[in-house]
């Protein structure tokens, strides 16, 4: 919100027309999204990919599994693990796990359920010129936060299945973020799914920051 709008009639006016401005029908899209990853417990596979200024890429493919708030995400070298409250990180290379207690914002960052839900109530909603096309929705969300690290985040769903397909996050220094997430496959879960087995990981360092 912009810091000139000083006056308490000014800022009304202002909220109301963001809220004018978001399409109910678009933001409906990615709460069905949303509700899809709740719904069950899943597994996809996962590519993620950093564009730099220079148009440089950088690919990593991983896999991830899902349920609820839950989620375990390895790519390349690195795999992490959430159960609710307690995550953990491990590095393969150095053979050394981290352990933390992450907030809201960190785990935004990370489970696209998160990502989705977090940024929708930071936004304005709305379809892009493209949303009637391939059979997937194109929805843009444009933080109300001038000063936001990303002026523009671009959420793909597939109209059939109600499945998220990508995330773009388009950063003002010209870097772009994207994940792409596979088929929803169904996951059986166990007591092991979601924590972090130290009987599993020789040897491994423990670093905890809790």
């Amino acid at each position: 919100m912009k810091k000139i709008l000083i006056t308490a009639a000014a800022l009304i006016v202002s909220l109301s027309a963001f809220c004018q401005e978001t399409d109910a029908k678009a933001k409906g899209v990615i709460d069905k999204a949303a509700q899809k990853l709740q719904s069950g417990a899943f597994v996809a596979d996962v590519q993620l990919t950093f564009t730099e200024q220079s148009g440089e890429k950088a690919v990593q493919k991983g896999e991830i599994k899902m349920s609820g708030n839950k989620f375990r995400l390895k790519i390349s070298d690195m795999e992490t693990i959430f159960d609710g409250k307690t995550q953990w990180v491990y590095a393969q290379k150095l053979n050394e796990v981290t352990i933390s207690e992450p907030d809201k914002a960190e785990l935004e960052q990370i489970s696209p359920l998160l990502m989705m839900s977090g940024y929708s109530k930071k936004c304005r909603i709305t379809f892009e010129p493209t949303e009637n096309e391939d059979g997937f929705w194109h929805i843009a969300l444009l933080p109300f936060d001038k000063k936001a690290e990303f002026f523009r985040i671009r959420i793909i769903i597939n109209k059939k299945t109600n499945e998220l397909n990508k995330m773009e996050f388009s950063a003002r220094n010209g870097e772009r973020f994207e994940i792409s997430v596979g088929t929803l496959k169904t996951l059986a879960v166990t007591a092991e799914t979601f924590v972090f087995q130290k009987n599993n990981y020789p040897k491994v360092a423990i670093n905890d920051l809790r």
